[in-house]
């Protein structure tokens, strides 16, 4: 794996070298074969350049095309480090998690797939049918849904399950202007639940 990314923040950000490495250290996990689609990254790269970040040589994603996503977790976290440097890395991924929502919503299938949702939980099924669309492999699945609560079971989803998909699940909670919150509890590196409990008017 490239270790542009991990050199740039580590010497931008010497006190959390050690932060960033446990970062990375996912990233390098994270097969080979795995793959995300590139709407997400280019969304990434145009943040990065509102804050004057220039994107490393060699990332360079195509809208509607899939790559690497060795690539695509590289560019989240210096996304999240760059447009949140006063935060703890995980609470950074966590919020630029927020921003999923509206980029999906924003393109093709994702705007099709989002005005049909016509209630909370019609929503939150849509972002789990959704990751297949965002990614390969992963899968997503709503699982013991009941009034005013619901889990959301991730399965080899690598790109940092416990933060950054549970701001994913957070910003869906924006969008549907529904009151509530998530916990997120890590099974493996590529396994997560994320427990969302919400208020019912």
């Amino acid at each position: 794996m490239d270790t542009v990314v991990f050199d740039l923040l580590s010497k931008k950000y010497p006190g959390r070298r050690t932060e960033i490495a446990e970062l990375f250290e996912q990233i390098r996990h994270t097969p080979a074969s795995c793959e995300a689609n590139g709407m997400y990254a280019t969304n990434l790269i145009a943040l990065l350049r509102s804050k004057n970040v220039t994107s490393p040589v060699g990332i360079s994603p195509t809208r509607h095309r899939f790559f690497p996503m060795r690539d695509h977790m590289q560019l989240l976290v210096l996304a999240a480090l760059s447009l949140h440097p006063n935060q703890p890395a995980g609470e950074a991924l966590q919020r630029l998690g927020w921003q999923v929502i509206p980029t999906f919503a924003d393109s093709p299938a994702g705007s099709i797939m989002m005005n049909l949702a016509c209630s909370w939980e019609t929503a939150l099924s849509t972002l789990a049918r959704g990751y297949h669309v965002g990614q390969h492999p992963g899968e997503a699945r709503v699982a013991d849904a009941r009034r005013g609560y619901a889990r959301l079971e991730l399965r080899q989803i690598w790109s940092f399950g416990d933060t950054y998909h549970r701001g994913v699940v957070d910003g869906l909670l924006r969008w549907c202007k529904i009151n509530g919150h998530t916990q997120a509890q890590r099974l493996s590196r590529s396994s997560t639940d994320i427990n969302i409990e919400w208020r019912e008017d």
